[in-house]
């Protein structure tokens, strides 16, 4: 099977980084347990959410049907266009839920959500004026190794 247009080859790439969305974590919740000053980071993920599942989905639906469309341009072209608001809908979501955090009916449990990569600063601020590092590979299970002296 040959692919001849273009836009069907984006298409599939964009329907394969959708349905890999919903299993990566996008940024990262981080919980304090204020009386035993233990700390739980935690993934957030698209499939955890079902606000990301319903737009990722129709964005994912429509681009499958657009796919199919190909003899007929101008329907086609319309079914991209819903996909990419259903898309710019899905991207709001995750924006909200990074920028306005959750709220826990818990007093002694803090939480904060962390964009992504600043895990290292956010949890452990003293980090580099010590002699610890975080491990790159390490910030799913929070692994701290120690700099070589």
């Amino acid at each position: 099977m040959v692919i001849q247009r273009l836009q069907t080859l984006l298409l599939v790439i964009a329907i394969v980084l959708g349905v890999v969305f919903y299993f990566v974590p996008f940024g990262y919740e981080s919980l304090v347990d204020g009386a035993t000053m233990q700390s739980v980071v935690s993934p957030l993920k698209a499939i955890d959410f079902i606000g990301l599942i319903v737009p990722v989905s129709v964005a994912l639906l429509l681009m499958v049907v657009a796919i199919f469309m190909f003899k007929k341009p101008a329907p086609q072209k319309l079914f991209v266009v819903l996909s990419a608001l259903a898309t710019a809908a899905a991207a709001g979501v995750v924006i909200y839920i990074l920028s306005a955090g959750a709220v826990d009916t818990d007093s002694a449990v803090s939480t904060r959500t962390i964009w992504g990569h600043k895990v290292q600063s956010i949890l452990f601020p003293n980090l580099q004026q010590s002699n610890c590092r975080l491990h790159p590979a390490g910030l799913a299970g929070l692994m701290i190794v120690s700099k070589s002296l």
